[in-house]
């Protein structure tokens, strides 16, 4: 019998899109493994940046990494690598990209279908190429449908906590958007700084502005408020491909540079869509008050 293969994988488990993957690499390895994984190197989990020589004593078979400060340096090293890049893709190696094409059609698909005419776009950034191609295909079907999109443009949209004061620019772009508008946003972890900032406008979610995010991260969506309506990756999937893909290099075979595709599978909705788009701001009032007395007596 065969010595399990070393496998090294850099993928930190805090999102769902890591956690799918991760999943998938380690349903491929009960099945045609098992495989000897190494996570939780002392480098990595004291605090610590992993080093080139710390990956270098390991010996591993082959490589798994989610994009970070250290990938030029495992990318000289002559072992089989599979790539899940974060900024823009590493030609010449096999990565695993989303099918923003079949994001952006999706999520207008169903923001058109609860009647929506007026829509806005959140989170694209050209550091991230997913980020830009997503705000693309979204505004392509929106445009088909004889609609337009806006975009915030002064500032590139990233992830984070922004000041009350940085906000402000963004709730006075909120405020120049028709009502009621749809707002796709690029990535589930954009959308708090677009839900603060809509704090301080006088709009409601969904009744005003509905938010529909990307990655359908069951932590980050529900402490949203109201909870974020997301759509659901096939990370799963896309894990056990790169594995599958890792192991056949890793036995010498020549397998083609493709990129994995990860595609969307469907809407999770929640309470930030839940509500047709409704022009008439006194109809849009008296919704808002059933939604938020529903257990009550109302006459």
């Amino acid at each position: 019998m065969s010595k399990p293969k070393k496998v090294l994988v850099l993928m930190e488990p805090s999102r769902a899109y890591e956690q799918g993957i991760l999943r998938g690499i380690a349903r491929y390895s009960r099945l045609h493994g098992p495989w000897n994984f190494f996570r939780n190197i002392p480098a990595v989990s004291g605090g610590e940046q992993i080093t080139l020589s710390h990956i270098k004593k390991l010996e591993v078979d082959g490589i798994i990494i989610r994009e970070q400060k250290i990938l030029p340096d495992i990318l000289s090293l002559d072992v089989p690598i599979v790539i899940c890049p974060y900024s823009q893709p590493v030609p010449s190696f096999i990565n695993l990209v989303t099918d923003d094409a079949a994001i952006g059609v999706m999520a207008a698909e169903y923001l058109l279908q609860r009647d929506f005419r007026h829509f806005a776009f959140w989170g694209q950034n050209p550091r991230f190429f997913w980020s830009m191609q997503r705000y693309e295909h979204f505004t392509q079907r929106i445009r088909q449908a004889g609609f337009t999109v806006a975009q915030y443009e002064k500032q590139q949209v990233k992830s984070g906590y922004l000041a009350s004061d940085q906000l402000e620019p963004i709730a006075a772009w909120l405020q120049t958007l028709p009502k009621p508008v749809a707002i796709m946003v690029a990535t589930d972890d954009f959308s708090h700084d677009l839900f603060e900032a809509i704090k301080i406008t006088p709009f409601h979610v969904p009744e005003d502005i509905a938010v529909i995010g990307l990655g359908n991260d069951e932590i980050v969506c529900g402490f949203a408020w109201p909870p974020l309506t997301s759509i659901v990756l096939n990370t799963e999937r896309a894990g056990y491909e790169a594995a599958e893909r890792l192991d056949r290099l890793m036995a010498g075979e020549k397998v083609p540079i493709e990129d994995i595709v990860i595609p969307p599978l469907h809407v999770v909705t929640r309470n930030s869509t839940e509500v047709s788009a409704i022009a008439d701001p006194e109809v849009a009032q008296a919704v808002r008050f059933i939604r938020r007395h529903v257990r009550e007596t109302i006459d």
